[in-house]
């Protein structure tokens, strides 16, 4: 689609909107090495006064077909880019309804929302296989941030979306890489509120040539004069990619969106998954802080059903967010979660990551710590309850950074319950004593000190396990 045309003078009015790309179908065959480009056009810009620049155009409606490459094929199909003005942030296209059929060699597949928020919904996609080290995109668009009056945009959300593709295997580390991603929401920096992030919701991939899958809802944008956005949920997600490490994680530092003087936004959740990995993190997103009013709530994990050929390394909700004075946020629960093996690193000694989710910690089941509020005081921490699995490593509250010695009575979950596993805990080297690699007081493991244990734990308020589960050595801390 063609590009809107730009708007100049003191009050020039608002800028032209982006053209669509709508109904178009391509059929072209067997193709050695091809890019096939189907966009709506770009919005301009509004320069001067106090309009708005031009949404971008959608893309709707478009068919493409291709047959099986002797060489690469590229496809790319979005909405166009919103434009900027002094007005209220213009809004990117959408891309709708697209269906791309290929055969075999498909490099790299692009299917975007424009800059402004645009929406990817109805999205069907089968082809026979792909390229080594191929790449697989699905984005929502971010949102444009608000000034004066104006709301930050809300980012775009990924709806509707299937997926099937085929071919054997590639070589670890050269497979298909995914990316399904809400656009983050726009920040608001007058008296608007911040826009919400981008959900994804009701996408079914199925891909055995997978080596990676990520996914995410968008980041929900700051406010400085009122409520923040919350992040985007990611729910009713269902991912077949037996050999591909799979991270379905919100932003674990800042998803919920900070404000100044009004509320903090939620973290995104993690809801109704249905996911088949070779291994797998899962990570709510973390409630956003404020100044004057309420922390974000963490994010919750709920309605999980993973199948896993090695493990599940954490399951990790969302923490609430701060507040200088008010009410801090409430950590996320993790409930409902099912897994076929453990969930947890056995082989690992416990303790987290600085540099965010990894494999190769220990990992286990964390509910989100409660956030702190006006007077020190901290808001209730997220549960555990309605768990399965084989083994877990850990029970507690906390982030995926958490240091083994940095434990404190906030990394109590506030309650547990129903967990069915025939372990809680991992005993590292196996010698049936729950270890510690420093021991301060040398009178064992201490809250509140800087006792480092090795193995793993549970930290919790109140509750209880299921009937037949061996706890020992693990280490029961009742807060």
């Amino acid at each position: 689609g063609g590009d809107g045309g730009q708007r100049n003078g003191a009050n020039p009015g608002i800028g032209g909107d982006g053209g669509e790309a709508r109904d178009v179908k391509m059929n072209v065959g067997g193709v050695y090495d091809a890019d096939l480009t189907v966009n709506g056009g770009d919005g301009k810009d509004s320069l001067g006064g106090t309009n708005k620049g031009g949404n971008g155009g959608a893309a709707t409606n478009i068919t493409l077909t291709a047959g099986s490459t002797t060489g690469e094929l590229s496809i790319s199909v979005g909405g166009g880019s919103g434009a900027t003005g002094p007005g209220a942030p213009a809004i990117g296209g959408d891309a709708r309804n697209i269906t791309i059929n290929t055969g075999h060699g498909v490099d790299d597949l692009d299917v975007f929302g424009g800059n402004g928020g645009g929406n990817v919904n109805g999205v069907k996609i089968k082809a026979g296989s792909t390229e080594a080290d191929s790449v697989i995109e699905i984005l929502g668009g971010n949102g444009f941030n608000g000034t004066g009056a104006n709301a930050g945009g809300n980012g775009g959300s990924v709806e509707n979306v299937t997926a099937t593709v085929g071919g054997a295997p590639h070589l670890p580390n050269t497979g298909t890489e995914w990316q399904v991603d809400g656009g983050d929401g726009g920040n608001a920096t007058g008296t608007g509120a911040g826009g919400a992030g981008g959900r994804v919701r009701a996408v079914t991939i199925s891909d055995t040539s997978a080596t990676d899958f990520e996914s995410a809802g968008g980041r929900g944008g700051d406010s400085t004069s009122a409520a923040a956005g919350a992040g985007g949920d990611v729910e009713r997600l269902t991912v077949k990619t037996p050999n591909a490490d799979v991270r379905i994680i919100n932003d674990v530092d800042d998803d919920g969106g900070d404000a100044t003087t009004g509320p903090a936004g939620k973290g995104g959740s993690l809801r109704d998954l249905t996911l088949t990995a070779r291994r797998l993190i899962l990570g709510a997103g973390t409630g956003g802080e404020s100044t004057s009013g309420a922390g974000g709530a963490g994010g919750e994990i709920t309605g999980v059903t993973a199948t896993v050929s090695e493990y599940v390394q954490a399951v990790v909700a969302g923490s609430g967010g701060v507040s200088t004075n008010a009410a801090g946020g409430i950590g996320g629960s993790v409930t409902f979660v099912k897994a076929n093996r453990d969930i947890g690193n056995f082989a690992a000694p416990f303790g987290g990551d600085s540099a965010g989710p990894d494999f190769d910690s220990a990992g286990g089941i964390f509910a989100g710590v409660g956030g702190l509020g006006t007077g020190g005081v901290r808001a209730a921490a997220g549960d555990v309850t309605d768990i399965k699995a084989a083994r877990i490593s850990s029970i507690l509250a906390a982030g995926f950074a958490q240091a083994a010695n940095t434990l404190t009575d906030a990394n109590a979950a506030n309650s547990i319950a129903r967990i069915t596993a025939t372990a809680i805990g991992h005993d590292v080297n196996g010698n049936g004593i729950f270890d510690l690699l420093t021991d301060i007081g040398g009178n064992g493991f201490v809250l509140n000190t800087a006792d480092r244990p090795q193995d793993g734990l549970v930290i919790v308020k109140a509750g209880g396990f299921g009937p037949g589960i061996v706890t020992v050595p693990l280490k029961i801390e009742l807060v």
